[in-house]
């Protein structure tokens, strides 16, 4: 950590994609809050994500943007939003085109995300795993450690209406009898989805045990979803592309457990301090996607092919996609147990 910690009065904070990745944020949030209790700090994210800062009190205001918008639109809300404004500390999270267009001006201090190409590259392409690695999260706020930030032990959030009236972040668990399991069998990029058919074997196992199954997922996810509803007829609650982020919030909240391939339903869960059983495909935890300081089990293979990519492909380059196929529906439902107790 830098030993120079550089003052600030006021703060913006820009990340505008993808759910999972914003989530991610939010531990920095939480720390520059607790560093500035009176600095001024505030969000630049796209309008998918109101729902994850609606109610975070770490932040004062939040602006969001539309996640297509063109270079034109984008610069008449930079100055909508910015003109009166200039921020001691700008922290670009995102660090891509869009947001640079964005942060220019708004400060003389720009923090950017090292977006690691070199660590990438080397990890996909030459198969390269470190010993250790660091979580996107602890990477966030080692971008902002000039400011004094360092990880503080605590996790994601993702505050609901309850706990801002509260003003406690606590999550509420399901304390029946009968376990409630949210599954997310969805993913945007196929190489990242464990087959429906194991999808199915597990479902049939779980509700021989009387447990609650809900699925959850967005609209690209309808497809796969309806599928396992029209199999089990009636005996599971599908949710899939109904909800906002954060009814999904809520339903993972109440569950013992939630079963997620490597997408933001696994970061939603953790946000909530939900146990999750993490699949991971051709992509590897040392891309530092994981379930970040919360209860989870990552089941994936070890094989000479992993990772493929370090977000996913339309199909498996080697045609045999054993790092899901080999994954067994024993293994998972073990790990539902190991967690759940």
């Amino acid at each position: 950590m830098n030993n120079k910690k550089q003052n600030t009065g006021s703060i913006l904070l820009i990340r505008l994609t993808s759910i999972g990745d914003v989530l991610l944020t939010t531990p920095l949030l939480r720390i520059l809050r607790n560093i500035y209790p009176k600095v001024r700090i505030d969000v630049l994210t796209t309008k998918r994500m109101i729902d994850i800062f609606k109610f975070n009190p770490h932040i004062d205001n939040l602006y969001t943007v539309n996640r297509h918008a063109g270079i034109l639109e984008l610069r008449k809300k930079k100055e909508e939003f910015f003109t009166n404004i200039q921020y001691d500390t700008t922290i670009d999270l995102q660090n891509n085109k869009k947001s640079k267009l964005l942060r220019k001006h708004t400060s003389k201090n720009i923090l950017e995300f090292d977006k690691r190409r070199l660590y990438k590259l080397r990890l996909v392409y030459l198969k390269t795993k470190p010993d250790t690695f660091s979580p996107i999260s602890d990477l966030y706020i080692k971008t902002a450690e000039i400011l004094g930030s360092e990880p503080d032990g605590k996790g994601l959030e993702f505050w609901l209406p309850e706990d801002k009236i509260r003003n406690l972040y606590l999550s509420g668990k399901n304390n029946d009898s009968n376990k409630k399991i949210v599954i997310a069998p969805g993913a945007f990029h196929s190489t990242k989805r464990l087959p429906i058919e194991k999808f199915q074997q597990l479902i049939a196992r779980l509700l021989n045990d009387n447990a609650g199954i809900s699925i959850v997922g967005g609209k690209e996810d309808v497809e796969i979803a309806s599928e396992l509803a029209v199999k089990f007829n009636g005996q599971i609650n599908n949710y899939t592309g109904q909800l906002s982020l954060a009814e999904t919030a809520e339903i993972i909240d109440k569950a013992n457990c939630v079963i997620s391939n490597d997408t933001a339903v696994m970061h939603i869960a953790a946000a909530r301090q939900t146990p999750v059983v993490a699949l991971f495909g051709s992509t590897v935890q040392e891309l530092g996607f994981v379930p970040y300081n919360s209860s989870y089990r990552i089941i994936e293979k070890e094989l000479d092919c992993r990772p493929c990519t370090h977000y996913g492909k339309s199909k498996c380059p080697k045609s045999h996609f054993n790092c899901m196929n080999l994954i067994s529906v024993d293994e998972i439902y073990k790990a539902v147990l190991e967690l759940t107790g």
